[in-house]
């Protein structure tokens, strides 16, 4: 059996992620412990913490209640949703491509990946370039940094010379940094 426990953007805001993640961190290594894991694949971005897992039973549904699950064919119909941009709070982003690439490798590393997860993984990442490819989904704002200077551009008109204070240090205000490097 495949199965996904998740949360995400759709289902916590940016205060219940946090706390979330950390409690899928543990009912993950409850998981571990108790049944037969035989690969896992984890999964963390800032707008949400997955972890992908072949098992041969299904764990008790109180352990994972408080998260999306999805099992088999619609656990891997999420992944090809997430490698395809669908399930992104920008809708087309490229970022999410590398992140289950370094999330597949990581696990294939560690070894935690096995055959199966790895040719899903795989899969997932060239469906995802290709539906890029033939649809042009990714085409216009192509992450949350570069979307927020287009709106501040809308807002406050051109950006050049303009002083702008970004808080925060992490990958989001690396991303708005660049973004408004971008814009001089």
């Amino acid at each position: 059996m495949i199965l996904n426990i998740r949360v995400d953007h759709k289902t916590a805001d940016i205060n219940q992620m946090e706390k979330s993640s950390e409690q899928l961190g543990i009912v993950f290594k409850e998981i571990i412990t108790t049944y037969d894991v035989r690969e896992y694949v984890e999964l963390k971005t800032c707008n949400r913490a997955e972890i992908y897992l072949v098992l041969n039973e299904y764990p008790d549904k109180s352990l994972i209640e408080n998260f999306v699950t999805d099992s088999n064919d619609d656990a891997i119909e999420h992944l090809l949703r997430l490698s395809s941009g669908l399930e992104s709070m920008i809708i087309g982003e490229d970022q999410i491509l590398g992140q289950i690439k370094d999330a597949k490798n990581r696990s294939v590393k560690d070894g935690c990946c096995g055959q199966m997860l790895e040719t899903i993984f795989t899969k997932a990442v060239h469906v995802g370039q290709v539906v890029r490819k033939k649809t042009k989904i990714n085409e216009g704002s192509l992450s949350i940094g570069s979307a927020a200077v287009e709106l501040a551009e809308n807002v406050h008109g051109n950006l050049k010379c303009k002083k702008v204070l970004v808080i925060g240090a992490g990958k989001m205000g690396t991303l708005v940094a660049k973004a408004l490097v971008e814009k001089n």
